[in-house]
């Protein structure tokens, strides 16, 4: 008895619907992936093609580890890298990983994580840069505030005001 047949658009190659049911991993790979923004799934996707072995096929358990690994990290929308924590947007977790998927020169298989999440930290690290300049020229446009009187000054005008008062009275009792 035949099933039904799926072709996956990737690879190519043909496997039986109620084999990959039956696959507990599979069904595990495929729940991870549903928590992601849907606007991540493609280039998710794309990424892990850079993982795949050549010559090879991947196994639905190391599908999952990798995904397992991945998941987490673009919820958190933060990436500690080298004793310094990132902030990582689910935007520039897209870009970076379309960015990797479409390098020519890239030598794949790659053998884990760590060239995306060092891209991923140098993407962060230019990103804060840009926003710090956008808004250091933001408040060198402003205009500029009245300086408001320092408390010395406050009470040096209060002194001088109130010798200048003293020196008044001390005339008008004179004059009398």
């Amino acid at each position: 008895m035949s099933g039904i047949s799926l072709t996956c658009p990737h690879c190519r190659g043909t496997f039986e619907l109620r084999e990959a049911r039956s696959d507990a991993s599979w069904q595990r790979f495929l729940e991870q992936l549903q928590q992601l923004p849907a606007s991540l799934t493609s280039p998710v996707l794309r990424y892990l093609d850079l993982l795949a072995p050549k010559q090879q096929n991947f196994r639905s358990t190391t599908l999952l580890s990798l995904i397992k690994e991945l998941v987490p990290l673009i919820q958190q929308q933060q990436l500690k890298h080298q004793g310094t924590t990132y902030q990582v947007p689910h935007s520039l977790w897209a870009e970076t990983l379309v960015y990797l998927a479409e390098k020519p020169d890239l030598n794949t298989p790659l053998k884990g994580h760590g060239y995306l999440l060092c891209t991923l930290a140098d993407r962060a690290e230019q990103a804060a840069a840009k926003a710090e300049s956008a808004h250091l020229e933001q408040l060198r446009q402003r205009p500029p505030r009245e300086a408001a009187p320092q408390p010395a000054q406050k009470i040096l005008s209060q002194m001088v005001d109130r010798e200048a008062g003293l020196a008044a009275i001390q005339k008008l009792r004179q004059e009398m």
